[in-house]
């Protein structure tokens, strides 16, 4: 109980994706070479931004206090929390080869899990709408129809 957090229900999430192999998957994509001073895998890193994503955390500086959370570093199994260089060190690592290998693997598993749902086809509908939001800023919503 004192670990209970504002974070709980990623652990249903965490289950998810740890049921459908993306954890191990990320490990197998991205393998990281362990130097003296390095304490996170890049499938650390990449989960800690997928699991950020989620609970709506959008900049690299607030992904260090989401890792600092109790539960989110045991559903992570980090032994601190990821601070923002260490995140832009590995995603500077993974470069555009990187960014490819991770695009091709998220198409095919949207795919997989679409045809498991026994759906023919999924519908993207960008709304490029722009509106203020702290100043100048455009945002770009997406809207996903599923048929």
């Amino acid at each position: 109980s004192e670990q209970l957090t504002s974070y709980s229900r990623l652990s249903v999430i965490t289950d998810f994706i740890k049921c459908n192999g993306i954890y191990k998957q990320f490990d197998t994509l991205f393998t990281t070479t362990r130097h003296g001073a390095s304490r996170f895998c890049t499938a650390q890193v990449l989960s800690g931004i997928l699991l950020a994503s989620l609970c709506g955390v959008r900049r690299l500086s607030r992904i260090a206090n989401f890792t600092f959370d109790a539960l989110v570093g045991r559903l992570l199994d980090l032994p601190k929390n990821i601070d923002e260089n260490t995140i832009s060190r590995h995603l500077g690592n993974l470069g555009e080869r990187g960014a490819r290998v991770l695009h091709d693997f998220l198409l095919s598993f949207t795919a997989s899990q679409a045809e498991h749902c026994g759906l023919s086809r999924i519908t993207l509908d960008c709304d490029s709408t722009v509106f203020m939001a702290y100043g100048n800023q455009q945002v770009f919503h997406v809207y996903v129809f599923i048929n």
